[in-house]
């Protein structure tokens, strides 16, 4: 269809995430571990401080989108080493439209989500 066939560029949303990225479980117990996440964020932290883990969730991403596209956009021309990056695909191996990347420290996920978050991709 036309909507998957979307190139143009889109705003990419990027969370703070410490879930692991295997399957996820059903529904409420995901809706409820979330909030219980949210909560312990909200109450050991201020928005100004560090995200508490080095991983981020990033959203609205072009079905198109491969690796090497995130880690040319993430990597800052090797400045920052992604010690991983996993897009999840569905079972024809298009990409879901969503990616999470590991960075060698909860600094510089904080960083690239501080310059990232919202900008076009």
């Amino acid at each position: 269809s036309d909507e998957e066939n979307d190139v143009g560029s889109k705003s990419i949303a990027l969370t703070s995430t410490s879930q692991s990225s295997k399957s996820a479980p059903e529904k409420d117990e995901a809706q409820s571990k979330s909030d219980n996440l949210k909560k312990y964020e909200n109450s050991n932290r201020s928005s100004s401080d560090t995200p508490l883990t080095n991983r981020l969730f990033l959203r609205n991403l072009p079905f198109t989108t491969t690796e090497e596209d995130l880690r040319s956009h993430f990597e800052n021309n090797g400045a920052t080493k992604l010690k991983e990056v996993h897009i999840p695909m569905d079972d024809y191996q298009k990409s879901k439209g969503f990616a999470f990347l590991e960075f060698s420290s909860v600094e510089l996920a904080k960083l690239a989500m501080e310059e990232f978050d919202g900008m076009d991709f």
